[in-house]
């Protein structure tokens, strides 16, 4: 039975004017989360985090602390949207999308320098819903995903783009057939319990070392 689901979260956590990063996203599941905040549902965001840098998002009062005190805010593009029923979690199944519009002028009354999106330019995601709102896709270069970074022209404001890899678990098969994991994979394959996932850590180290400190074992790649 196809169901609405109405974001919990963007109203209570808006843009601050001091952010100088944001962690963009879709819209939450529709049901209930481990953790009852963005990227709620199993938490995979969260431990990615805490595992590429040397910091601990296990609690909302963690997750809270630390973005405030690294000027750090989060957003989705989706406000409300409708699944065929209450499981239905991929992007690419969303439908009658009402998207985020206020989000432009939040960044342009923010601080915000870098945005990090958590999905690309596949149907509804993140990267994709914005570009495409805001017309802003022909500054998208075609060799995006050499870096997973470039910078645009937002208005007024120059900011920078870091395209993450999707911490989902479902994308993990996805990720491995990708040429940037090809590329390194005698590194993670047979090293690491789980390649891909401490592939992901090391992406994930590599994009935020702008906003943390981050020292812990890895393969130590510079992506």
């Amino acid at each position: 039975m196809p169901v609405i689901t109405k974001h919990r979260y963007i109203k209570n956590y808006p843009i601050k004017k001091n952010d100088k990063y944001l962690v963009l996203g879709t819209i939450h599941p529709h049901g209930h989360s481990e953790l009852d905040f963005f990227y709620g549902n199993a938490k995979t965001f969260w431990d990615i985090l805490s595992n590429a840098t040397e910091l601990k998002f296990k609690t909302l009062d963690d997750i809270l602390e630390i973005f405030n005190q690294y000027n750090i805010g989060i957003s989705d593009m989706v406000i409300e949207c409708e699944r065929k029923d209450k499981s239905v979690t991929k992007d690419s199944d969303l439908y009658n999308l009402k998207l985020n519009t206020d989000i432009k002028n939040q960044i342009l009354d923010s601080n915000i320098e870098t945005i990090f999106f958590t999905s690309a330019f596949g149907k509804n995601n993140a990267a994709k819903l914005f570009f495409d709102l805001f017309k802003l896709k022909m500054q998208v270069p075609k060799n995006w995903n050499k870096t997973y970074e470039f910078h645009i022209e937002f208005e007024n404001k120059v900011i920078k783009c870091i395209v993450l890899l999707s911490p989902s678990g479902a994308s993990n098969i996805g990720i491995s057939n990708s040429k940037i994991y090809k590329q390194v994979k005698n590194e993670y394959y047979g090293i690491f319990d789980k390649p891909v996932k401490q592939f992901k850590i090391d992406f994930y180290k590599s994009k935020f070392k702008e906003v943390f400190s981050a020292n812990k074992k890895g393969a130590g790649l510079n992506f």
